[in-house]
């Protein structure tokens, strides 16, 4: 039964006891009695659906726990294959997997973009046709692994005005 109609049933005796004239003490009482129990229901009803929620709620954050210390544990791991990485990764060799990343790709198939590596810090240099490929030649040296840092030199020419 829908919560909001409960406490209307449990008045419906007692307005028709009074609209019947006056009602008896017996009367009141069995109506007040009807009322009890209808609100002793209504909070035992609720009163489990808290229950519930609140099992759920504990089951949840347990959930969440064990995901927060998986995330932990992968971020020690991904710290400590960062270090690996770095201690194998020569500037020569940066170098050349930051060229080969962006001589491969697509969107920077027509735009000469230039590198340069400097204690594992990247250098883009060149002019590029927008920022959004600006940005995709950043990302790119941004994901090679060893690569510490990218500065980006890259340029978006202004485009030409016509003359008058």
């Amino acid at each position: 039964m829908a919560p909001r109609l409960r406490p209307l049933l449990i008045l419906l005796p007692l307005v028709l006891l009074i609209g019947c004239g006056e009602p008896t003490q017996e009367e009141l009482l069995e109506a007040a009695t009807e009322a009890l129990e209808g609100a002793n229901l209504e909070a035992d009803e609720a009163s489990a659906a808290l229950a519930q929620r609140e099992e759920e709620l504990a089951m949840a954050q347990s959930a969440r726990d064990g995901a927060a210390e998986r995330l932990r544990e992968a971020q020690r791991g991904l710290a400590e294959a960062r270090t690996q990485v770095g201690l194998h990764a020569t500037d020569d060799l940066l170098f050349r997997k930051v060229q080969q990343a962006l001589l491969e790709d697509a969107v920077l198939a027509d735009v000469a973009v230039s590198a340069k590596v400097e204690d594992g810090v990247v250098t883009l240099s060149g002019d590029v046709p927008s920022e959004a490929v600006r940005s995709h030649a950043t990302v790119l040296a941004e994901a090679v692994p060893g690569v510490a840092e990218v500065r980006s030199l890259l340029v978006v020419p202004e485009p030409a005005t016509a003359k008058p």
